[in-house]
């Protein structure tokens, strides 16, 4: 029998229950790019297994001798991989990886917090070094963080004791986009089969390579944070110019941390810890600029398609799977002259499952943009609420500042709305219905669940993915290896990635239900249209104004 044949007839047993079609197919796909040492770009709509066929070939890979890493978006979409590959099998040796912060045993009251991110003090930390006799596979983050401190040794460093003995490694993307984490996990990846889920994260978080909240506590920090806001943007070279030019800044930390572990004040230590990893963060990573706006600082790097292609030369052969790609030739940039084949999966959805509108009375395009837009964004949402009962929605914003503005229009109109906030995400809660804010792209535009889940999403405006200087710089990128119109690879199809995973939200599986209202008259371009996965496309009901687009709301549960 045919290896690949042999490994999906025991991939296809491993499941617990009978796979569909279309998981058959995708663990088709992964062990013939696997045979013949390729990559694999999969489109595949949300709720059809992906997660669990990737757990399967990993472990049916494994069982052959063909080491595994998967790499994801957030520690949540890792606890559900280890959670499907713990149904199939106890004993594989599968190890969950992450940052030293993440992995800090501390409880933060009795003992700070990660305390040994800063270096020179790394030895005053009470969990010991592990040995080999410490290693348990198959844990998730906060399960390594309970067991190891339970040992008293460290769950970080327990985790790269036994990552040498591992057959699935399992870790977040950040270890493909930054140098520290990368330069540490790629010796034990050549010739490894590579798993990429979520794979559009890594455009959208290789340019905009890293973002925290401008907020520091501690006495160093709050000086540091004066220097940031004094420029809306900087460069790297100036603003270390400009911190070294008043102390260095990481003995400044380590100074005052050592003045309060005397103290045993851990609620401040906390805070200094946190305050010290922004700033290693700002003077270690490599961003080309630096951008501060409404308290975000966010890095930036222009083609991030670069560094990435410099990783991937580490795997033999690998897979890239997503709901919403993104644009095809990042991806051959990525895997340089290598072979990329593209599989795009049916979709379960209909438009009774899910329907999209393109509402093309308005727009967010700055040169048209009013200041009365903002109190009818507001004025729709609340209509939105009224013709829908009982229904959770969810509204994506192209920036914070049209967020903010939009938000003191509602409240001004319906002041009964009680606003809760989870860090960048703003709750409002009425009769029992649930009013998500956030930005496109942002922490409950993917991955992060709300009980109820959403029913309508509305997305307003075709928002630019990455500030202006790096849309040209990217343009400029692709119109030297491809089509005339260098635009949708550059930036245009990371617009629409992010309006389609905020729809997204209204159906994580086959049996959701919800409407999608994209309300930008530049989505109902064709050029926009067709940068759209082909399963959401299918789901476009109609082009409407937005009183049409309501009443189809109203009768849409009837």
């Amino acid at each position: 029998m045919e290896q690949t044949e042999q490994l999906l007839k025991e991939a296809l047993s491993t499941f617990a229950y009978f796979p569909t079609e279309i998981q058959k197919r995708i663990l088709e796909i992964i062990f013939l790019t696997q045979k013949r040492k390729i990559f694999s770009l999969i489109e595949a709509a949300n709720g059809l297994g992906k997660t669990t066929c990737i757990a399967v070939a990993a472990k049916v890979l494994s069982d052959h001798g063909i080491k595994s890493a998967i790499f994801c978006s957030t520690y949540s979409q890792i606890a559900r991989v280890i959670s499907e590959i713990r149904k199939l099998a106890e004993k594989q040796k599968v190890i969950t990886i992450g940052s030293r912060s993440a992995f800090c045993c501390a409880d933060g009251i009795s003992q700070p917090k990660a305390i040994c991110t800063i270096s020179k003090l790394r030895g005053t930390c009470v969990f010991g070094k592990p040995t080999m006799d410490h290693s348990k596979w198959l844990l998730t983050k906060e399960e390594a963080i309970e067991y190891y401190a339970s040992k008293g040794v460290c769950a970080y460093e327990a985790s790269w004791k036994s990552i040498k003995e591992a057959d699935i490694i399992v870790c977040p993307q950040a270890y493909l986009l930054y140098e520290e984490p990368w330069f540490k996990i790629s010796q034990y990846l050549p010739r490894s089969f590579v798993f990429v889920d979520e794979c559009h994260n890594l455009i959208n978080k290789g340019v905009n390579c890293f973002s925290f909240e401008l907020r520091f506590t501690s006495k160093v920090g709050i000086v540091f944070e004066r220097i940031l806001r004094s420029k809306r943007i900087w460069s790297k070279k100036a603003l270390l110019e400009k911190f070294t030019k008043i102390c260095d800044p990481f003995s400044a930390f380590e100074k005052e941390a050592e003045e309060q572990i005397i103290m045993k004040n851990v609620k401040y230590l906390n805070a200094l810890v946190e305050d010290y990893e922004k700033i290693k963060l700002l003077s270690n990573e490599f961003y080309e600029k630096l951008y501060i706006r409404n308290n975000i600082c966010e890095g930036f790097v222009g083609i991030p398609e670069d560094k990435l292609s410099d990783r991937f030369v580490f795997f033999e052969s690998g897979i890239f799977v997503s709901a919403t790609p993104g644009s095809l030739e990042a991806y051959e940039v990525i895997v340089r002259n290598r072979p990329l084949f593209v599989e795009i999966l049916p979709s379960p959805y209909t438009k009774k499952d899910l329907s999209v509108l393109l509402i093309d009375d308005f727009t967010t395009r700055y040169i048209e943009r009013k200041d009365k837009d903002y109190y009818e964004v507001a004025n729709r949402v609340e209509k939105i609420f009224a013709a829908s009962p009982g229904r959770n929605i969810a509204v994506y914003f192209p920036s914070y500042e049209y967020l903010y503005k939009t938000l003191d229009e509602l409240l001004m109109i319906d002041p009964y709305w009680r606003l809760t906030n989870d860090q960048t995400t703003y709750i409002l809660l009425k009769d029992q219905v649930r009013l998500i804010f956030d930005v496109q792209g942002g922490k409950s535009a993917e991955g992060h669940e709300y009980t109820g889940g959403v029913d309508i999403v509305l997305v307003v405006g075709l928002g630019l993915p990455f500030p202006k200087p790096f849309l040209t710089k990217r343009v400029n990128k692709y119109r030297r290896f491809y089509h005339k119109n260098s635009e949708i690879p550059a930036y245009i199809s990371w617009s629409v990635q992010k309006a389609v995973q905020a729809v997204g939200r209204s159906v994580r599986g086959p049996n959701d239900r919800g409407i999608g209202l994209l309300m930008d008259k530049r989505f109902c371009r064709r050029d926009v249209i067709q940068t759209m996965p082909k399963w959401f496309r299918k789901c476009i009901v109609k082009r409407v104004d937005f009183n049409n687009a309501l009443e189809y709301v109203r009768r849409f549960w009837l």
